[in-house]
Formats: C-alpha cells, sequence, structure tokens
C-alpha cells in the first residue's frame, strides 16, 4: 500500500480586504461596453464618445478611491471592533476643517482638504460636457452635492453590513467636494471658447458666465 504523507506547509489565500480589482474591475469594464454600445447605436459623434470614456473612467476612479478597499474577514473586523478604533462621524459643518487646522501639521490638513477638492474638480469639468444641453452653475453645484452625499451614504451602509465603521461620514467632505465641483465648472466656463471649437456645446460667450 502506498502511503502520500501529507504536504508540510498548506497556502490558503485568505481575503482580508475587498480591493477595487479582478472582479470588480471586469464588472466596470462590461458595464462600460453597454453603455459605449448605446451611445454608439444612437449615432453619438466620436467626440461624445471620448467625452463619455473619460467621464466614465473618472467615475470608476472615485468609486475606486472613496469605496475601497473594504474589510471582510471576520477576525480582522473583530478585532479591529474589540480595539474600539472606529472613527466618529462628524454632522457639524466646518468642524473637521477647523480641528485639522489647528491639531494636524500642515501637510496632512493640506493634503485632506487639497484631495477632496481636486477629486470634485473633474466632476464640474466633464458634466457640462456630457449632457447635450446647458447646464448651469446651480445644476452642476447641486449634482456634485447630491453625488458626494451618494458616496458618504454608501460607505455608511457598507459600515452598518459590516458592522464596522470603516469610513467616516463627514459633512465638510460634502462641502470641499461641492467646492472642487464648482471650481471644476469655472474652469469649464474658462475654457468654453476652445471647448466650442471642437464641440459646438450651446453655451452663450464668457461675458454671461457669472451672470447664471
Amino acid at each position: 500500500m502506498q502511503i502520500h504523507a501529507p504536504p508540510l506547509f498548506k497556502f490558503e489565500r485568505v481575503i482580508i480586504m475587498l480591493d477595487f480589482d479582478g472582479l470588480q474591475i471586469v464588472i466596470a469594464g462590461i458595464l462600460y461596453l453597454v453603455v459605449i454600445s448605446l451611445y454608439i447605436l444612437k449615432k453619438k459623434p466620436i467626440v461624445d464618445c471620448f467625452i463619455l470614456t473619460v467621464f466614465y473612467v473618472y467615475v470608476v476612479g472615485v468609486i475606486a478611491i472613496t469605496i475601497f478597499p473594504i474589510p471582510i474577514h471576520d477576525n480582522v473586523l473583530e478585532i479591529l471592533r474589540e480595539g474600539n478604533i472606529e472613527p466618529p462621524n462628524n454632522w457639524v459643518p466646518f468642524e473637521s476643517i477647523s480641528q485639522m487646522l489647528t491639531n494636524a501639521s500642515t501637510q496632512v490638513a493640506t493634503k485632506q482638504i487639497l484631495g477632496n477638492l481636486l477629486l470634485f474638480l473633474p466632476f464640474g469639468f466633464l458634466l457640462p460636457l456630457l449632457g447635450g444641453r446647458v447646464i448651469k452653475a446651480y445644476q452642476v453645484l447641486g449634482l456634485g452635492l447630491v453625488a458626494s452625499f451618494l458616496i458618504e451614504g454608501f460607505q455608511q451602509l457598507i459600515g452598518l453590513i459590516i458592522n464596522f465603521n470603516y469610513r467616516v461620514f463627514d459633512i465638510d467632505d460634502c462641502l470641499i467636494n461641492t467646492f472642487g465641483t464648482i471650481l471644476g465648472y469655472m474652469l469649464f466656463r474658462l475654457a468654453l471658447p476652445l471647448l466650442q471649437q471642437i464641440k459646438p456645446l450651446g453655451y452663450p460667450d464668457r461675458k454671461n458666465t457669472l451672470r447664471e
């Protein structure tokens, strides 16, 4: 009788954090193919398809940055819960900004504030290019605010599912993101004369920018 000795080592891949890779990238790619196919079937100009592609890649990037990684391993979550390190949420406007400017180093405060600002700047710039009609400043502001709240809300929903507040809900993040959206829209309006040469957008000339 032949006896097979058990292996000395048994390697198992334990998934501790759910990252934006593999399956998530495949799903994002499939959704992109569906959306761009609809654009092509509607005989949209190549410029519109390019803008859609840039905007889609941007949105996927924002999701990857703001939602992932997610702790999903039971043992890791238990350690995190027992360590009592759940960050508190902030519902008071400008409180976390004030604390950062007062207590954190200049480098940390700048990185946090500038990061949230730049995160939504492309949203304000690309959104008017994506639509087939004129989008005014207050509409871009509202959509930026809604998008920011959706991200923060989805983070909280995941926190409830895994029973650990892995991301902070910070009202100041929403405010900074919205300000970044407005800055992006202002850059769009400044670049409008050049953009209209590439794609007619139906916007009035730059003299009326601030009146909208």
